[in-house]
């Protein structure tokens, strides 16, 4: 027994040796990139990790042989010492390590305290510095050039002013350095000046109305802002102003004073200013200088009719306060006053006194202490102080009235005139009273109807004041007896009166009831050609601001009962077709109330007709009225005095009533046939034709008769000698069509008897061989006539050709079984032509009158006394054959 062993054998390796390769080099500036690189030296097996690590703390780690770490923006964080480590199951293995420093270039962070505009501004006098401060790794040296320069520093460098002159004024420039970058920065410094002072503080003491002058000197570098004060608001509109002048006042007591001042300090001057007013006595009412009738030019005021006046005056004064005293035209104190009143507008001293006067004369108001006076004079003045209302109304109750106007004055009178437009009025009443002291002037004028409505003006003479008054009318009518009361009829002419006067002018509306209301501002109107819808009622309402009057109008519009259409009208006369019914009808119109329709026949008997009713367009009534009629006559609508007559006529229509029946010409060789119509209104025509045959003999009778029921009959008669078809043509009217009847008239068949089944079939044997003996003979031959033949005891008619049986035999079954149309089944001919034809299949003919022929072809067929008996006409000659056992037997 062998056994084989296979065993797989598997070499592992640890990692021997790993590198770590750093790019760019050692020392990396901030914000730039570097790059780590593990290498594993040779391949290994399994894979190891490939670990990156700083200062011992993991970074990155990758499976496989190499491991990549790049940093973009290096900062302080990304410094330290890094080293590979690569591992296995089998082992592990460490690179040598890489020191990696961050550093940064020079940076200068800030330098000089500048301003907005970046220039750092210092003044004269004071301790200032100029700093520059700066960055980087390792750390720069700084240092400050210019009019003066610092000492070599690290990070910072300063240059201290103490004190600061003018001639620091320049460009100072720092720069750092370190090992990886020198940097610089300039900065413009601005030395500058305070002002100077201006000067000692001042106190100023004038009187109101005296001139004042301030000065203030601007001085500084830069040149400084020269500002005014009053109090403690600045007066922007003195800005940079190194002179002010004003006149002294009252509000310009207390301090004013002046700055200047630029960045660099500030300086400041007061006034102290002391303004005194002397007593002064003012009107504080509005006044009126002059009047015409006195030669007073002083403050004036006017009363007007009673009321009262207030009379004031006002003492100013500063820094004393005044006494008022205020004195009648009797030099009587009526008032005093010594308290002042705050305020605006100037701060002054002010004391008021006020008094209310009820009468004219002079006023006198004055201070004890400084002796100033003033005479107020209250006055009337020419003015109309009443007058009428406007407007003055006139009413029918009062058409005369007076009009005044009232004019007021003092010291002088008044006169007043009136006019009308420009026309000065006449015979006016005036009157003067003496009323408070004043001259009281009252002046009327009378207007009514007859001097006119309008505008009128009452004025002051020499004085532009005047009043107007409006004479103005309640709303009237013009026509007291206007017609209100309308009866008329349709068609007439209604005027409705509703003139009127008033003033304002007046406006007219107009409602109602009636179709044909007026609109718009009609005062007359007319209804033209009324109709039945106008009827009812017209309100007229006439109205201004005064009032409103009304007249109402009744209108009854009257339409006389009127037949308006009817089916005679429609149609005419109606034509009613026999057993028929029609509706005629009759319309009539009126108003105010319906119309009631009448109906009569021709025997005046009375007829109920359908009504019904409704209103028209034109507001009547229409009376719808049906009647049904079936018989001819004379039928009458009537209403009122009016009516319409409609003739119905029940129309027969032409129809033959009655012809002789097909006929057979017996042996006396002349036969009459028969012919009856019946129509109306109109006689019907008989007239006679031969389709076939030899003609008509002769007429023997054309007679017509009316019948009870009023249609008119004829019968015509005629005689005739062959046989053949006979047409009875009948015409009445143009509205009846014309009507045919077609009468057949044949031979009488000759009898012969056949005692025994046996001699019948003979006969119909020898027949047959007669026709077979002659197949050649014309296609055309005449038929021979069997007559009835006693077989069994029946009575039995057959037509039979000369011709063979066979061929009989042939056509029967040919007839039976393709059912002849044309050949009536109870009217079998007793005649028959037989012919013969190649033609294989059967065929037959059969003539719509005379002697019946066949045409018979094809291979003969067997017939039954069934088929036989149906070829025969089914009944021919009166006998019946089907089904019988003797025919059968012969066949």
């Amino acid at each position: 027994m062998n056994i084989t062993a296979v065993a797989t054998l598997e070499v592992e390796t640890g990692p021997v040796n790993i590198t770590l390769k750093l790019l760019p080099n050692q020392v990396i500036l901030v914000n730039r990139s570097f790059k780590l690189t593990c290498s594993v030296a040779e391949d290994v097996y399994p894979l190891p990790d490939v670990e990156l690590r700083r200062n011992g703390t993991l970074v990155q780690s990758v499976k496989g042989i190499t491991n990549v770490y790049t940093v973009v923006n290096a900062s302080q964080i990304d410094e330290g010492t890094y080293s590979c480590v690569a591992i296995n199951r089998v082992n592990a293995t460490m690179s040598h390590s890489q020191t990696v420093t961050v550093e940064a270039s020079a940076v200068i962070g800030s330098f000089c305290d500048r301003d907005s505009t970046g220039v750092q501004r210092i003044c004269t006098g004071q301790r200032e510095e100029i700093l520059c401060k700066a960055s980087g790794d390792p750390q720069p040296d700084v240092m400050i050039s210019g009019k003066r320069s610092s000492s070599l520093s690290l990070n910072a460098a300063v240059i201290i002013l103490d004190p600061a002159a003018l001639t620091d004024n320049g460009t100072y420039t720092c720069t750092a350095n370190n090992t990886h970058a020198t940097v610089k920065e300039t900065c413009p410094v601005d030395s500058g000046d305070p002002p100077n002072p201006l000067g000692k503080d001042q106190t100023i003491a004038v009187t109101e109305g005296d001139p004042v002058t301030l000065l203030c000197s601007r001085s500084g570098v830069p040149l400084g802002k020269l500002r005014w004060f009053e109090g403690s608001v600045e007066r922007t509109d003195l800005e940079n102003q190194e002179m002010v002048n004003f006149i002294a006042a009252v509000e310009k007591n207390g301090r004013m004073w002046c700055n200047v001042s630029n960045r660099c300090g500030w300086e400041t001057r007061m006034f102290d200013i002391t303004v005194t007013v002397d007593a002064t006595l003012l009107p504080t009412v509005q006044c009126l200088n002059s009047y015409s009738c006195s030669s007073y030019g002083g403050c004036s005021v006017h009363l007007p009719y009673q009321h009262i006046v207030t009379v004031s005056a006002e003492a100013r004064s500063f820094p004393d306060i005044s006494t008022v005293v205020l004195q009648n035209q009797t030099q009587q104190e009526i008032g005093r006053s010594t308290i002042p009143i705050a305020g605006p507008p100037d701060d002054a001293y002010r004391v008021q006194l006020q008094f209310n006067v009820s009468e004219v004369g002079n006023y006198t108001f004055h201070t004890e202490d400084a002796n100033a006076s003033l005479i107020i004079a209250v006055t009337a003045d020419h003015a109309i102080v009443s007058a009428t209302s406007s407007p003055a109304v006139l009413t029918a109750s009062a058409p005369s009235q007076g009009i005044m106007c009232v004019a007021r004055s003092y010291p002088c009178q008044s006169e007043i005139v009136w006019k009308q437009g420009n026309v000065t009025m006449s015979g006016v009443d005036s009157r003067v009273f003496d009323v408070d002291g004043a001259n009281l002037v009252t002046s009327v004028l009378t207007v009514s109807q007859c001097n006119g409505l309008g505008s009128y003006t009452c004025e002051l003479v020499a004085h532009a004041e005047e009043r107007s008054i409006d004479v103005e009318a309640e709303p009237m009518f013009v026509n007291d007896s206007a017609r209100l009361a309308f009866d008329v009829s349709e068609g007439g002419n209604v005027i409705l009166d509703c003139r009127s006067t008033g003033c304002p002018v007046v406006s007219v509306s107009w409602s109602g009831t009636g179709a044909n209301v007026p609109t718009g501002d009609q005062d007359c109107v007319t209804l033209s050609t009324v109709q039945p819808k106008d009827s009812g009622q017209y309100v007229c309402e006439v109205r201004n601001k005064h009032g409103v009057i009304t007249r109402t109008f009744t209108v009854s519009v009257k339409v006389e009962p009127d037949i308006t259409n009817s089916s005679k009208m429609a149609v005419g006369d109606v034509n009613l077709p026999e057993g028929a019914r029609v509706d005629v009808f009759c319309d009539a119109r009126g108003y105010p109330s319906a119309s009631a329709i009448v109906w009569t026949d021709s025997q005046l008997a009375k007829k109920y007709g359908r009504n019904s009713s409704a209103v028209t367009s034109d507001g009547s009534y229409l009376t719808h009225s049906v009647l049904s009629v079936n018989h001819t006559g004379t039928y009458t609508c009537s209403i009122g005095g009016t009516s319409e007559e409609l003739q119905i006529q029940v129309v027969a229509r032409l129809t033959i009533t009655f012809t002789t029946e097909n006929a057979n010409l017996d042996q006396t060789g002349s036969l009459q046939l028969m012919c009856q119509a019946r129509a109306f209104p109109t006689r019907p025509i008989i007239t006679w034709s031969a389709v076939s045959g030899d003609g008509i003999s002769m007429t023997l009778s054309d007679t017509s008769v009316e019948l009870p029921d009023g249609s008119y009959s004829q019968t015509s008669t005629v005689a005739v000698t062959s046989v053949g078809i006979y047409t009875c043509r009948v015409e009445a009217g143009p509205d009846d069509p014309i009507q045919k009847r077609n009468i057949s008239v044949k031979a009488m068949p000759t009898v012969f008897s056949v005692d025994t089944q046996t001699s019948f079939a003979s006969t119909l044997r020898q027949s047959s061989a007669t026709a077979t003996q002659s197949p050649e003979s014309s296609n055309k031959m005449k038929c021979g006539c069997i007559s009835t033949a006693s077989i069994a005891g029946i009575s039995v008619a057959v037509g039979l050709c000369s011709a063979a049986i066979s061929s009989l035999l042939t056509y029967a079954a040919v007839a039976r079984k393709h059912k002849a149309k044309r050949h009536p089944p109870d009217r079998v001919g007793f005649g028959m032509t037989a012919t013969t034809s190649p033609t294989s299949s059967p065929d037959y003919e059969v003539p719509d009158h005379g002697p019946m022929c066949a045409r018979v072809s094809g291979p003969n067929e067997t017939l039954t006394s069934s088929a036989l008996y149906a070829a025969m006409g089914g009944n021919g000659g009166g006998a019946s054959m089907s089904n019988n056992p003797a025919y059968d037997a012969i066949l």
